[in-house]
């Protein structure tokens, strides 16, 4: 599937340090959530204390129409997004893409597409979801949308859910988004992530050791060799 070219984008919340990830030379930015909702940057707001409590692992970022969602992927932090947050409905929710897709669905496509390839490591070891997180709200647009219309949306993310497994949680209310980003990508894929990368420190502060004992061990047998030959 093809990829849109990048711009730059527009931070809306930077919630920290960076962290270790695989060894002690490799460093990675935390990874991110993020908004494609007209009303991004009240939901960032909204969710900014969450994303604060996460600050070494998780931040956020947002746009406010598909095709700005889409430009992200060829911006380097594309392969850090874990989860999608989508409310109401962007401008251009059925405008086509350069595939004859809507923007949509293309959007979730290639953040699906992208997610797997990046974290296949830790997805095969149940560290994050085999799918991408997609978090749905549609209850705003300035009391313009119908009930009929959120309800065609809906139907429309139920089928792409079907069709390729993306892990969606959709939200009546933002006390509900809210509890989601909580517990699903706060409370299990950061959480499991912390677990894992102690456990990566633990295993190779113990190989430190292990290879400073062996070292230690050597060099007294070298020594005693020497003193035997003199």
């Amino acid at each position: 599937m093809k990829r849109v070219a990048g711009v730059k984008a527009n931070y809306l919340l930077e919630a920290g340090d960076s962290y270790h990830v695989q060894d002690k030379n490799q460093r990675l930015e935390p990874y991110i959530v993020l908004i494609v909702s007209p009303i991004n940057k009240r939901i960032a707001l909204f969710l900014r204390d969450l994303f604060l409590k996460a600050r070494k692992f998780l931040h956020c970022d947002g746009v406010d129409l598909y095709r700005k969602a889409l430009r992200y992927l060829g911006l380097n932090q594309a392969h850090r997004v874990i989860a999608l947050i989508i409310t109401d409905k962007p401008d251009d929710h059925q405008s086509l893409s350069d595939n004859n897709i809507p923007l949509w669905k293309e959007t979730i496509l290639n953040f699906q597409q992208i997610y797997q390839e990046a974290n296949a490591e830790d997805i095969k070891n149940n560290i994050f979801p085999a799918n991408l997180t997609v978090i749905t709200l549609f209850k705003h647009k300035n009391g313009k949308m119908k009930d009929s219309e959120i309800e065609a949306l809906e139907r429309e993310f139920q089928q792409l859910q079907e069709e390729i497994a993306i892990n969606r949680l959709p939200c009546e209310s933002e006390e509900e988004l809210q509890t989601a980003v909580n517990d699903t990508v706060i409370g299990s894929v950061v959480t499991k992530f912390k677990q894992s990368e102690n456990l990566r420190k633990y295993e190779r502060k113990r190989n430190q050791k292990l290879a400073k004992a062996k070292k230690i061990i050597k060099d007294a047998y070298l020594k005693q060799l020497q003193g035997e030959s003199s």
